[in-house]
């Protein structure tokens, strides 16, 4: 009697008087295709908030995933380990029952969320000071999340990635990132895979930097159809086919898909975007019915021309060493080494330069203003740009703290006061604001109303 006493004792200290509870939400098309479905909906990608549960202080609804195996159709709660199982439909309602006992939380935004062997994992993510490569295994038994032995942790969030569930594989793009409690530091892209069979995650080489992913709004989309693959649209002139297994960039040719995929250009966003049968299904964020669509998808909607999607590693440093011979052999002896110190120390000279501070002149933006705008612009839905990310944009990455404050403060300083100079309005074009998720963290945004503004006032030719 005391044992049982002392554990209800815990649970309610702990937040656990929450598992068992049952929400219903309005049943979607999406939602309800997705329980009657008996098989695997593994990637579906961009997710809509479905349950009405919140960032803390926050009138905001969290970032949720869904999964869905032959268990039946789950929403994770993104940076928790909330797991919501759909139970029961009535009408046009459906339920969701809360599975899971856990209190912390923090630890996992933005992780990769998927279903293997009818188990749900979450990998990566972000949270507590830094971006962490742990694979975790939701346990029915206890209600609760355990840690996978991993061979090697690398650091990722689920930004670009894909999951073929037939050959036990995961994919996924590694952002350049900075550890602040290590402080070891990653300036390159790479593409890493997972063996879900033997938890081994290797690196497979560089990303082609034709794939310029650094800043820029995306969508990706996994192709179970064309095995390995996914979409990974950059805007409207830069729709890819990555082929990860074959190594290969193909370029889309399909006008019609484009225009769909595009839809990000004039303010909406496909979201609930999954692939079945050679069919892509999706929602549009703005359709308050939520009716689901869908498109067509093959191999030959792509160019059969390619290019490499990575370079392996070993391969690039051979290259590397192969051009720096090349360079010393035409420059040959002790003179054109020197005037090669010359020119090196002079061109770092200039670029020194750059982070002086200079007066305020001109009311047009300048192409680094404007990508900085555009970049903002494509973030809005996902709060914004963060402000690690705004460094790399004007190529500080490497600089100290304090030149990185200055170079960030300079740019959108200038772009404000173009702004306000050239509509007549007294506020701030570009914002400061804190993450939802973990308030150390800075993003930049624009209010709707500035961005109606701005839009408006840009016309094809004319000066920004």
């Amino acid at each position: 009697m005391k044992k049982k006493f002392a554990i209800l004792i815990l649970s309610a200290l702990l937040g656990l008087k929450s598992f068992g509870n049952t929400i219903w939400i309005p049943k979607t098309q999406f939602l309800d295709f997705c329980y009657r479905y008996k098989g695997n909906l593994n990637n579906i990608t961009n997710t809509s908030s479905f349950l009405p549960v919140y960032y803390s202080n926050s009138k905001k609804r969290s970032n949720q995933f869904v999964v869905k195996d032959k268990t039946g159709l789950y929403i994770l709660i993104g940076a928790t380990g909330k797991v919501f199982k759909a139970t029961d439909t009535l009408n046009s309602k459906i339920a969701f029952k809360r599975i899971d006992s856990t209190y912390f939380e923090g630890y996992n935004g933005e992780a990769i969320n998927y279903s293997y062997q009818n188990n749900i994992y979450s990998l990566g993510g972000e949270g507590l000071w830094r971006i962490n490569g742990q694979l975790r295994i939701f346990d029915t038994t206890v209600h609760e999340w355990n840690s996978v032995k991993i061979n090697h942790e690398f650091n990722f969030k689920n930004r670009c990635y894909n999951y073929d569930n037939n050959s036990s594989e995961i994919f996924v793009i590694q952002y350049p990132y900075e550890n602040v409690i290590t402080a070891d530091v990653e300036n390159n892209f790479y593409i890493l895979k997972l063996n879900l069979l033997t938890t081994n995650i290797e690196k497979q080489g560089l990303l082609n930097k034709e794939i310029n992913i650094s800043w820029n709004y995306f969508m990706s989309i996994n192709l179970n159809s064309i095995e390995g693959s996914n979409i990974l649209s950059l805007g409207y002139s830069k729709i890819y086919l990555l082929d990860y297994k074959n190594n290969q960039i193909r370029f889309l040719k399909n006008e019609l898909i484009r225009k769909i995929l595009n839809g990000k250009s004039n303010l909406t966003n496909l979201t609930n975007v999954f692939e079945l049968n050679g069919k892509v299904y999706y929602t549009i964020d703005s359709d308050p019915k939520q009716i689901q669509k869908s498109f067509e998808i093959k191999l030959s909607d792509f160019s059969s021309e390619s290019i490499p999607l990575y370079f392996p590693e070993h391969n690039y440093h051979y290259l590397k060493l192969a051009i720096a011979g090349l360079i010393i052999f035409i420059i040959g002896g002790l003179v054109g080494w020197s005037l090669f110190r010359v020119k090196f120390k002079k061109s770092q000279k200039q670029h020194s330069t750059t982070i002086e501070s200079e007066p305020f002149t001109a009311s047009k933006f300048t192409n680094q203003e404007i990508e900085c705008i555009e970049a903002i612009i494509e973030r809005i839905d996902q709060g914004g740009l963060p402000a690690n990310e705004l460094i790399r944009m004007v190529g500080a990455n490497k600089k100290s703290e304090e030149v990185q404050r200055l170079l960030r403060s300079n740019l959108i300083k200038s772009i404000n006061q173009k702004f306000s100079l050239n509509n007549k309005i007294d506020t701030d074009f570009i914002e400061r604001v804190k993450s939802d998720e973990d308030k150390r963290f800075m993003y930049y945004t624009i209010s709707r109303a500035n961005l109606e503004v701005y839009l408006n006032n840009i016309k094809p030719g004319k000066d920004r």
